[in-house]
């Protein structure tokens, strides 16, 4: 039997080419803004879901709930208990494309540093 997330998670699912290529779009265009990206990537270690938590992050209420409410209804993050945490969608995401790329940019930083010019 399938938990309540994982239902949710389920119908979620696109189900068209044209459904999975929309939700790759809004998917990026979420993560495109600089709040929502700033919400998913510390979802990644858990947001205390308590009504400071907008405030300790900077955000203003309306910003921060608008935001979070937008990676929910994507299924990237979910509230599990008293967190915000990744779906397994958003961890999939987080660790295939912002890990993945800021390990890229490190590489490539270290060698522009040990190799001058030449990559530019």
């Amino acid at each position: 039997m399938m938990s309540e997330e994982q239902q949710q998670q389920f119908e979620q699912v696109p189900q068209s080419q044209l459904e999975i290529k929309e939700r790759a779009r809004a998917i990026h265009l979420a993560l495109s803004n600089r709040d929502s990206f700033e919400i998913f990537c510390l979802a990644a270690y858990g947001i205390i879901a308590s009504t400071s938590s907008w405030r300790e992050q900077g955000f203003s209420k309306k910003r921060y709930y608008l935001r979070l409410k937008g990676l929910s209804d994507l299924g990237l993050v979910h509230k599990d208990g008293g967190k915000y945490k990744h779906s397994a969608l958003g961890r999939i995401v987080y660790e295939s494309q912002v890990k993945s790329l800021e390990s890229t940019l490190k590489e490539l930083a270290k060698d522009q540093n040990s190799h001058g010019d030449e990559f530019q």
